[in-house]
């Protein structure tokens, strides 16, 4: 009977061994070609970055074309051997999702040509030609680099209006293109299974009812920003004499062609300079090289290691532009970096994100291609973190003395600065990335009307900038909205960088020790960075920070101190008191700083400066007039009985002394 009954049962035993046996086997395969299509998006990784390079250095952005082209072809093929498959054991679910549906490059061939050509064709653009100058300007800006210099350099608004308007003529011919390019997101949605563009952004960046996380976010961000929009706004107004009669600042007078990095006008509206001016002296004494040694420092605090042989062998400093281009040799295990040696406050901070991303990238570069299919919150936290680090390890890099920054005082003036500076740096990002998001979804839905009306309209509700006619087309020199990108991430990784640093902020001891190290000592920490290929961001930060949702409480708690100082600050910037041995700089009279009595040079050894405040119509642009602070009397003596040719000698020798004067230590105003 026992045998009979193991007969009967006998080919419903083999079936299941088949059927797991064709499962292992399939599970097999599946492993297999995840880790030959790993290898094969590493190789390409390779060539797209050699293409990059070379079409940068020789101006070939032909050839960049071709390679992305290749590059789509590549991940076709690997969709097409992927998606048969079924179930997916979950430790490889996310690696497998990542390329079935790995986004724009799922698109018709003819639909990711146009969206590849559009964008390449626009950064040729930018990068090549020449705008056109008007006859009143002496020095036009012919080139992308100059134009840039201008925003940053020149105190002339009018100057700064001409410049800014007419260099968004450049891509005017361009704008007939946009909303089919524009209409591609709603294709790319449906080929990667999502039903609208606003899904398949929030598919791209993991994490369902994003943008209604992101509004909620912003909604309790806003009044702190709005109380920093109308800090600068009063000062700049001020400076250059414009009636406060607009809500809006005019995008033109914040330093760059889009308005949300404010670090690049923190000489005019910082109420107490000191720290600025002395970190800005010190740049223009190092060279781009040593910035970037600042950086690698702060990436082996944070245990990230070190940038890498290769990175300081093969990058170039030395380029006639001044964008960052991060390229990642993927086979050779290094990245390389293409910039200007132009340095300064804004180039200091850019190094030390650059930096950090370096060393992110150097964790895993087999998995790097992968995990650029998908928008990365924990790399937009990191990196973004590389900056504000930046600014309070200043302290701690040699860059300033520890002494400047008093222990027992929270309303000490250069921790205000240091905070100051950091919102700057920080928050205007945040409304431009919502805007450039959700003016492109709102296109979308609502039809593909009005666009350059509506963009500004929502530049003035979430930044609070204006344009000259407000209807320039300055987004087509956007590269994220020119690429169809959402910049989602970055800003999810902005509020991120907030809820991890609270997170140390409260075991340290002492609140001036160097967090970095901090950050750099913990194993959790560690652990996330190197999950990161394998698991999605959020289960990342609740298993090892135990943060399950993201909130505004940190950010708003980090710049609590700030509010009170806003309110209060003086509207004059205080004078700068620096040592140089006999000459004071005429200054316009401002309220006197407030020192402590450790930091009070002897009089005779005191120069007051007054940075940036003082009107571009009151002075002649590259001008500081200068007035001795002490009068040479010489007394000759001439004997009646001396020789005639001795008075002669003694009168010349006199005239010498008089006429050979030191020059200022100031150069701000100097080109």
């Amino acid at each position: 009977r026992k045998m009979n009954t193991i007969s009967m049962y006998y080919p419903i035993i083999l079936f299941f061994l088949f059927i797991l046996t064709q499962a292992q086997d399939e599970e097999s395969r599946l492993m297999v070609e995840l880790e030959i299509a790993d290898l094969e998006l590493q190789d390409d990784c390779e060539n797209l970055a050699n293409v990059f390079k070379s079409s940068i250095i020789e101006n070939d952005f032909a050839r960049r074309i071709d390679a992305q082209i290749n590059h789509e072809r590549l991940l076709k093929d690997q969709y097409n051997n992927l998606k048969s498959y079924e179930n997916i054991p979950f430790q490889v679910q996310r690696n497998w999702t990542a390329l079935v549906k790995s986004g724009d490059t799922l698109l018709s061939r003819e639909d990711w040509n146009s969206l590849v050509s559009y964008s390449v064709g626009n950064e040729e653009l930018m990068h090549t030609t020449k705008v056109h100058c008007d006859s009143e300007q002496k020095k036009c800006p012919f080139i992308k680099n100059g134009y840039q210099n201008i925003l940053e350099k020149v105190k002339n608004e009018t100057i700064l209006k001409k410049s800014w308007s007419g260099w968004q003529t450049l891509l005017t011919l361009r704008k007939d293109n946009f909303p089919n390019i524009l209409n591609l997101i709603h294709k790319a949605a449906l080929q990667n299974d999502q039903n609208d563009a606003k899904s398949y952004w929030e598919m791209l960046v993991e994490q369902e009812d994003a943008y209604g996380k992101a509004d909620a976010l912003w909604a309790e961000i806003q009044p702190l920003y709005t109380k920093l929009q109308n800090f600068v706004k009063t000062r700049i107004f001020r400076f250059y004499n414009i009636e406060n009669n607009s809500s809006e600042i005019p995008v033109y007078l914040l330093g760059s062609n889009f308005g949300y990095d404010w670090s690049y006008i923190a000489d005019i509206v910082l109420p107490h300079p000191l720290i600025h001016h002395k970190a800005v002296t010190y740049l223009k004494k190092t060279t781009i090289e040593n910035i970037y040694k600042l950086g690698e420092n702060l990436t082996e605090q944070l245990s990230l290691g070190k940038l890498g042989n290769k990175f300081w062998n093969n990058s170039l400093f030395n380029m006639t532009f001044c964008e960052n281009h991060l390229l990642s040799f993927c086979s050779q295990d290094h990245s390389e970096l293409l910039t200007c040696d132009k340095v300064s406050w804004v180039t200091y901070l850019d190094a030390f994100e650059v930096a950090v991303d370096v060393a992110l990238r150097n964790i895993d570069y087999l998995s790097l291609s992968r995990l650029n299919l998908r928008y990365q919150v924990i790399d937009e936290a990191i990196k973004s973190l590389g900056s504000v680090l930046a600014i309070v390890n200043m302290r701690h890099n040699g860059i300033l003395n520890k002494q400047l920054f008093s222990l027992n005082d929270e309303n000490d003036p250069n921790k205000m600065t240091e905070l100051l500076l950091t919102a700057l740096r920080v928050l205007p990002k945040l409304p431009f990335y919502l805007a450039a998001d959700e003016w492109r979804l709102h296109l979308l839905e609502n039809g593909l009307n009005n666009i350059d009306s509506t963009w500004w309209q929502f530049r003035k509700d979430f930044q609070g900038v204006k344009g000259v006619s407000n209807i320039e087309l300055d987004f087509l020199g956007e590269p994220y909205i020119m690429s169809n990108k959402p910049y989602l991430s970055k800003f999810f990784g902005t509020i991120l960088q907030f809820q991890l640093l609270q997170n140390y902020k409260v075991y340290m001891s002492d609140p001036n020790d160097n967090i970095a190290v901090q950050i750099g000592s913990d194993e959790n920490f560690l652990k996330m960075i190197n999950e990161k290929s394998s698991d999605d961001w959020q289960n990342l930060i609740s298993n090892y920070y135990s943060i399950y949702d993201l909130t505004a409480s940190s950010l708003l708690d980090y710049f609590q101190p700030l509010e009170n100082y806003l309110d209060a600050a003086p509207l004059e910037q205080e004078i700068i008191t620096t040592e140089t041995p006999e000459y004071t700089t005429r200054v316009v009279k401002m309220e006197k700083l407030r020192l402590k009595v450790s930091e009070v040079e002897p009089e005779k050894n005191k120069t007051n400066v007054r940075i940036n405040n003082v009107h571009p119509d009151d002075r002649k642009a590259g001008e500081v007039t200068e007035i001795p602070n002490r009068t040479e009397k010489i007394v000759m003596y001439i004997g009646i009985g001396l020789l005639g040719g001795v008075a002669v000698l003694l009168i010349v020798t006199g005239l010498r002394k008089l006429t050979r004067r030191k020059r200022s230590n100031n150069r701000r105003f100097e080109t």
